[in-house]
């Protein structure tokens, strides 16, 4: 015979409470996990905004000591045309090199950010430190942290707006050569093409092979 429903529900009772212990315990950790992974993705997005945060400060940064950096120039740039334009072009490699071995004290045959400040000052401006670093980062085209003569020399052509065409530098020279490599390599590729061309005109140009004429039988 069966056994009596309240009977077996007496036996069965503890294994539902484990089952329902179980299925309480995994609710449990789902809710937590969820609020976990909520957690985890508030942080990310807090993390996301304050990452955006310091790029939009840094691009406004960059903005200010471009402009800067461009009215420095503009300034220094006058001071030096004021300072070289009353030299006559035919001297003014002399007259640059003389200037710049009275300012180079230390005789390293380069100007460091306090010759290029007592350089700057001997023609009429005093920088502040920090719109020296700013010129020499605009001046020093090989970074190794000093004005050398050529490129010091660049620097106030470029402020007298006199063509560089015959300026010495090896910034301008390197350009020059560049220059000329490119304008020989695409003189070579036009004759190359030219000269096949040349080659296809005339090859249509030649009357076809007359047809074997097939022998009499």
């Amino acid at each position: 015979l069966a056994p009596p429903l309240s009977l077996a529900l007496k036996v069965m009772a503890p294994k539902i409470a484990e089952v329902e212990a179980v299925i309480e315990k995994s609710m449990h950790l789902s809710r937590a996990e969820e609020e976990e992974e909520r957690k985890e993705k508030r942080q990310a997005k807090l993390e996301e905004m304050r990452v955006m945060e310091k790029l939009k400060n840094a691009r406004e940064g960059l903005k200010v000591v471009r402009r800067r950096s461009v009215s420095l120039m503009e300034e220094c740039s006058s001071t030096i045309s004021d300072y070289y334009k009353s030299i006559d072009t035919k001297d003014l490699s002399s007259h640059i090199k003389s200037r710049f071995d009275a300012w180079d004290a230390d005789h390293s045959q380069a100007l460091d950010v306090l010759e290029m400040t007592e350089a700057l000052a001997a023609m009429g401006k005093r920088p502040t430190p920090d719109e020296v670093a700013m010129l020499m980062l605009r001046v020093d085209k090989d970074g190794n942290g000093k004005v050398e003569l050529d490129e010091f020399d660049h620097m106030v052509r470029e402020s007298l707006n006199l063509h560089l065409e015959s300026c010495w530098c090896r910034m301008c020279e390197a350009g020059r050569k560049a220059a000329a490599e490119t304008e020989a390599a695409e003189a070579a590729e036009a004759a190359r093409l030219e000269k096949e061309a040349a080659k296809a005109a005339k090859a249509a140009a030649a009357p076809a092979p007359a047809a074997p004429v097939a022998p009499a039988t």
